[in-house]
């Protein structure tokens, strides 16, 4: 192969991997947000906070999201979670969720190797 087009395909190489901070796929400030669009409009937002460093992260996150008609809500949705990750490993979360009435509750813990989890209290 040309050494012309080994050096093209390296230099690509390098503007194509991300930098140590984003490494880990976490964004440098540690925070990623979202927008939620319906027909053209914002109904909505999320954020996740990333905390800590790859080896023990924790993930805080928070979804609103609202649907209006005339001023008047006809559809909510919320969500709250926090994760503890070493790793790859998820180690625990808990989550909290209304969508539009209906509460949902998740925990999730890790016992030894596997994960228990329980879901609306059972």
């Amino acid at each position: 192969m040309d050494r012309g087009v080994i050096r093209a395909l390296a230099a690509l190489l390098v503007v194509a991997l991300p930098g140590p901070a984003a490494a880990d796929g976490v964004p440098p400030d540690g925070r990623l947000e979202f927008a939620a669009f319906r027909n053209g409009s914002e109904i909505g937002r999320g954020i996740y906070r990333f905390s800590g460093d790859p080896a023990h992260r924790e993930v805080a996150i928070v979804v609103d999201i609202r649907v209006k008609i005339a001023f008047i809500t006809v559809y909510r949705f919320t969500h709250r979670a926090h994760e503890l990750w070493e790793g790859a490993r998820l180690i625990r979360m808990d989550a909290e969720t209304d969508d539009n009435g209906t509460a949902r509750s998740v925990r999730v813990v890790r016992v030894g190797g596997r994960l228990a989890i329980t879901a609306d209290g059972a």
